[in-house]
Parts: C-alpha cells; sequence; structure tokens
C-alpha cells in the first residue's frame, strides 16, 4: 500500500495508541499527579478521560487518536479488499460475507465513538462524552467478534497456516478480556470506586493495541 508493507499499519496504529497512553500517563505523574477539576471527591488516579480534558493533554489525545483510527483504517481496508480480490486466504460463502459486512461495519462504528469521545471531552461533555466511549468499546469488541469467527472458519479450511490460527485466538482473547474488564470498569465506577475503576481503565486501553496488531498476522502468508 503506497509502498509500505500492509502488515506494518497496525503495527504502527498500535504503537501510536499505546505511546499516547504512556505519555499522558508519564506526563501527569510527572506535574506530581495534581487533582485534576473533572476528578470525583476522593479520587486520586485520573481517568484517562480526565487527563484528556486538560489543555495540553487534549490535542494529543485527540491526534492521536485519530491518527490511530486512520492507519488502523488503512491497515483494515487493505486486509478486506485484499482478502475479496483472493490475495490472501479466504472462503467464498455466504456466511463469510455477512461475518466481512459485520465486521466492517462494526469497525466504522467503533472508530466514529473513537473520534467523537476525543473531540466531546469528559470535562464539558461529560454524558456524551460516555456514551461515545461505549461506541467505541462495543464497536471494536463486536468486530472483533466477527473477525474471529470468520478467521476461525479460514483456521478450519487451512488448518496448517500458524498465523491464522494465532490471528483468531488474539481477537477471541481481546474481545473476552475487553467485555469482562469493561464490565469491571463500569460496576467499580458506579459502586464508588473512582480509583479502583481509573486502575482498571488503564488496564483495558492497552488492549486495544494488542487487537490492532493482530492484524499483522492476517497480511502474512
Amino acid at each position: 500500500l503506497f509502498g509500505i508493507p500492509c502488515w506494518i499499519l497496525p503495527v504502527i496504529s498500535g504503537c501510536i495508541w499505546l505511546s499516547a497512553l504512556i505519555s499522558m500517563l508519564i506526563v501527569w505523574v510527572a506535574q506530581g499527579s495534581p487533582i485534576l477539576p473533572s476528578l470525583s471527591p476522593g479520587q486520586r488516579l485520573a481517568y484517562i478521560s480526565d487527563i484528556a480534558s486538560t489543555t495540553w493533554g487534549k490535542p494529543l489525545f485527540i491526534a492521536s487518536s485519530d491518527v490511530t483510527v486512520f492507519i488502523f483504517g488503512l491497515a483494515f481496508a487493505a486486509e478486506r479488499w485484499l482478502r475479496h480480490r483472493g490475495l490472501l486466504l479466504h472462503v467464498s460463502s455466504h456466511g463469510s460475507t455477512i461475518l466481512s459486512w459485520c465486521a466492517t461495519i462494526s469497525t466504522i462504528i467503533g472508530a466514529f465513538g473513537a473520534i467523537m469521545l476525543t473531540a466531546f471531552d469528559k470535562k464539558n461533555h461529560k454524558m456524551v462524552h460516555y456514551c461515545m466511549v461505549g461506541v467505541f468499546i462495543n464497536g471494536y469488541v463486536f468486530a472483533a467478534i466477527f473477525m474471529a469467527i470468520e478467521k476461525r472458519r479460514l483456521s478450519k479450511k487451512f488448518p496448517c497456516n500458524k498465523y491464522i490460527s494465532w490471528s483468531w485466538k488474539i481477537k477471541a482473547f481481546f474481545a473476552a478480556l475487553e467485555s469482562v474488564l469493561t464490565c469491571f470498569f463500569v460496576a467499580l465506577a458506579w459502586s464508588g470506586y473512582p480509583n479502583q475503576s481509573a486502575i482498571t481503565e488503564w488496564c483495558i486501553a492497552p488492549l486495544f493495541c494488542i487487537y490492532m496488531c493482530s492484524f499483522a498476522m492476517d497480511f502474512l502468508p
């Protein structure tokens, strides 16, 4: 794709996402872990959304998220196109077509949520931000589920291909773990444990990097 190996695109998007998260956390800690205006009473640990609402955190979060979504979108589109053209392993069936469309629609929804949650920060647009976080997480989790099922079907047809086997297992692992941790995150937040909920959120976010990087295997022969 434009002279760049397709497999490197999801790796780049994953690295950008992870680097942004680490940078935001390091800067906040380096500033002395200040109590931000958007923190709840008794909350000492900042959510990603809290840091992303600051004057320095918001532009960083918007830029990194938009670039991540764009590059990963290119990788996803390239994988779909190459598989449709028969340049990657594929199974021609009605079920595979449905799974492919479901994964594509879910990915678009997740990308929309990712862009919107950065634009509508927690400090100024709390409810909209929370809704977009839900759209972002659910969109990509459902996309991972559909992709895992599709790759599982491929793995059955091509049992000797270890890359396809690892790909569907990683995507299934991401979907399962992300779902469980998100439930814990919401339960802790609503039960009045913001610090524990913040820790859970900082564990959830890097998992998206693993999901994106798993697409590198989908381009391997």
